[in-house]
This record gives structure tokens, sequence and C-alpha cells, in this order.
């Protein structure tokens, strides 16, 4: 218990030491849901809504996050995230400080974000020890579990965009890792009902996700195809399946039902937000554009590949890599999580990261738009931080192997660190908002990337921030 309250307050003393919240205009609307939802009982944005940019007398959808149906303005991304903000924003909405709306959405949206994002990671880790536990390795000793799971919720919440996207703002991103994170704990603490709800709250949040989510519930089916039909064991893991399958539903449908109520699809606002770019780039669909290029764009791109902002995530890839080489034993008069439960779970979850990629990489603007990195990957970091822990396992031998390998995962670690503070600190930058020419046309600009733009430009500071540290005379 101890380890689990100082990763989640070291984690969210970190998540807010910059004093401002980061993002782009993807999720300005997001950040007055939970006012609306307490002050007003509804999820009306009218009074929220500039003047300026009120939409175009035909009614269409104006913008990215806005959504004008039915004679009111409404946001167009999933509740999700705003309705698990709520006790966040409750005594300040409802006494009114501060009094102005769009600075208790700025502070209490960020301060909401980082709550999730560091209960992702200590969801991720008390999954963790539970995979260690159930593997029986030289590492699933007490007190040696413990560090593993520790290292690799550190690297999953301070090392990927978790931090520099997850932590920072309203994103769907946000819900969606807590939802991943929720789901991967349930699954080995024998909860496959919550595992259920929660993995498709990731869904509702970030609809290209389904596949991994479809991904979950193959595992449980998996398992239950192991089991001899008529033991005990399978009946439990058959149970197990239905549970699942039955808090993915409940979820699910009431997702698809809002969706259809306030978009006339199943998957919400997205359609409409991506139109622009159909149009734009001239594609025919979505999920129209080229694999090998989305591919490379968020693996090794200089302003969007995961290996350049996250080079620890190859930790994860080992950590799949062992998962799929080591054998399934048969253990199925085991009716908890047993070791063999545990190593087709990892492989599992490698193949659901590894469709979350794919997924995004197909997608007509796999850059993800104004972001910090692969922003789009951030929905995989909860299966990568997964996969952290039977790489990071393996550094526990005493051989002079694994001493280099724990030298260079140190230096991965550091780095990848360093790399997502600039962004949580510096984000956004000249490179960014210049748009002579715009932005993704420099994804591929190895003298000018985004990461030395920020570092160049330096941090940025919220005036509000400002104001406070002149106060305090610094």
């Amino acid at each position: 218990m101890r380890s689990q309250a100082l990763l989640f307050v070291g984690l969210l003393v970190i998540y807010n030491v910059n004093l401002r919240q980061v993002s782009s205009y993807d999720t300005y609307a997001s950040r007055f849901v939970p006012i609306s939802i307490l002050r007003d009982g509804d999820l009306i944005l009218d009074e929220f809504v500039p003047e300026a940019i009120k939409p175009r007398s035909d009614g269409e959808f104006f913008s990215d996050y806005f959504a004008y149906v039915r004679g009111h303005f409404y946001d167009s991304h999933s509740p999700v995230g705003p309705l698990l903000a709520l006790p966040v924003y409750a005594l300040p909405a409802w006494i009114g400080i501060p009094d102005r709306a769009e600075l208790m959405a700025n502070m209490f949206s960020k301060l909401a974000a980082s709550i999730m994002a560091a209960l992702s990671a200590v969801m991720l880790f008390n999954a963790s020890r539970r995979f260690l536990s159930a593997t029986r390795t030289s590492a699933s000793h007490n007190a040696a579990a413990t560090r593993v799971a520790l290292v690799a919720a550190i690297a999953y919440g301070l090392a990927t965009s978790v931090w520099s996207t997850a932590s920072l703002a309203m994103w769907t991103h946000t819900p969606a890792v807590l939802g991943f994170a929720v789901a991967l704990w349930a699954m080995t603490a024998g909860r496959p009902g919550i595992a259920g709800v929660a993995a498709a709250g990731a869904w509702f949040s970030r609809p290209a996700t389904a596949p991994a989510v479809a991904l979950l519930g193959l595992y449980l089916l998996h398992r239950t195809a192991r089991a001899r039909w008529t033991s005990a064991a399978a009946a439990h893991h058959r149970a197990d399946a239905l549970r699942f399958s039955a808090g993915a539903a409940l979820t699910g449908g009431a997702g698809i039902l809002y969706n259809f109520w306030l978009f006339g699809n199943a998957v919400g606002g997205a359609p409409f937000r991506t139109s622009y770019w159909v149009t734009e780039l001239g594609a025919t669909g979505m999920f129209t554009g080229s694999l090998p290029a989305g591919l490379a764009g968020l693996t090794v791109s200089p302003s969007r590949g995961i290996l350049i902002y996250s080079p620890i995530v190859l930790v994860a890839v080992y950590g799949a890599v062992r998962a799929w080489r080591t054998p399934l034993a048969s253990d199925e008069a085991a009716e908890g999580f047993s070791r063999a439960d545990a190593v087709l779970l990892a492989r599992y979850v490698s193949l659901a990261a590894l469709t979350i990629l794919l997924t995004y990489s197909k997608f007509i603007v796999w850059w993800g738009g104004h972001g910090y990195g692969p922003r789009y990957l951030t929905d995989a970091m909860p299966f990568v931080g997964f996969l952290f822990v039977p790489g990071l396992s393996s550094l526990a031998q005493r051989t002079s192997r694994a001493r280099i390998a724990r030298l260079v995962t140190a230096a991965a670690l550091a780095y990848s660190i360093f790399i997502q503070a600039v962004g949580a600190f510096c984000w956004p930058e000249s490179w960014t908002l210049n748009d002579n020419p715009p932005y993704r046309y420099r994804l591929w600009d190895w003298r000018g990337s985004q990461i030395e733009s920020c570092i160049r430009d330096g941090p940025r500071v919220d005036p509000a921030a400002r104001r406070l540290f002149e106060r305090l005379g610094l």
C-alpha cells in the first residue's frame, strides 16, 4: 500500500509541476462539460462558446471540438473523461471559485487528467506485481517483484506520452489509458466484469482501440479453450468470459446509444472531425492511408516516431518476445491467475499494442494533428507498460550481459523521461505554431525537429503561474 501511495503522489506532483494544462483545441469543449453537468444538469455548452465561433446558418459542424446539434452546442468528443472528472470539479463549480469558467476549466481539467494518469500507473503497478507472482521468476519474491513493478510503472508514467499528453489535459487518451490499465489489473485480479466495463470505456473514449478490446476478450476465450471442457477450471473460465462480455456490452452499448443520439452513428464525432482531412488530402476515408508511410512515421520519424520520443519501449518489445518464447504450461486445474494465464495475457497484450500501432498507421492523419510526438500511440501505453515487466525482470540476473543490458536500459529510460519532460514544459513551440510551411510537411526534417525546437524555445509559463511567481518574488 505504501508503494502505491508514493507512486501516486509522486506522479501527481510531477504531472502538475509545470503549472499549466497543455493541449490543443481538441480538448477545449471537454473542459467545460463537467461545469455544465454540475451547474445545469445537462451536456449543453451554449454559454461556453465564444460568439466569434458560432456556427454558420446552415447548422453544420463548424469545428473539431464543438458539435451543433438540435439547436445546441455539445462536446464532439466522448463524455467519459468529463464524467470521471466530476468529483474534481464539484466543489469549485458549486461554490463558484474561481468565478471565470475558462480558468476553472483549465485548472481542474488538468488536475483531473493528472489524477487519472497517476491512477492508471498505480493500476498497472498492481497488475505487474500479480503478473510476476504468477510467473514465479527469480524476480517474483515480494521485494524484488515490487521493485520491478515499480520501475515498470515509473517508465510507463514518466517515459511515455502518458506524461506529455494524457496527464496534462482532458484528452480522450486520458480516460482510455485509465480504462485499459484498470482492465489489465482486473484481468490479473480475477475481476473480468470490471475488466469488460473498463475496456469498453476505453473504447468509448477512443473508438479506434476496438481491436484491442476484442483481443482482451479473445484472451479469455483462449484461456477457456485450453482447459478440459468438463473441468472445474473450464467452468470458471467460461464464467469469466461471460462476465467480461456482459460488462463490455453494457458499457459499450451505452456508448453506442449515446453516439447515435448525438451524432447518428456508432463511433461518435470522429467522422465529422476528420472530414476536413478527407477533403484536404483527397482521401476516400479515414483509414485509407499508406500503412508503410504511417508505420515509419509513428516509429522512427524525427517529430512523431515513438523510438525517438520513448526508446524505452524497446524493453516492452523484448518483453513481448519473451512472452511468445515462453511455453504455455498445462495448468488447467488452476482457477486463479496462473503462470500460463500470465504468459497468455502478455501475448494478447502485445497483439493489442500492435493493433493500435497498425490502426493509426493506416489513419490518413497518422501524425495526430497538433500534439507532441506520437500522441495517438498514447492509447497503447498501458499495454506497453505491462510488457515492461517481462522485459525488465530478465535484467535481475547476475551476468555480464545483464549488467550491460541494465546500463543500456537505464540510459534509454533517462533519455525517454527527459524527452517527455521537454514536451510537458516546452510544448507547443515554434515548430508547431509555424504554419509556413504547415508542420505536417516537416515531420521528417531531421535538422529542425519538434524536440529540437522545444529545447531551443525553452519552457512556456502560464500567465497565471507567472503572476504567482511574481507575488512570491521569484
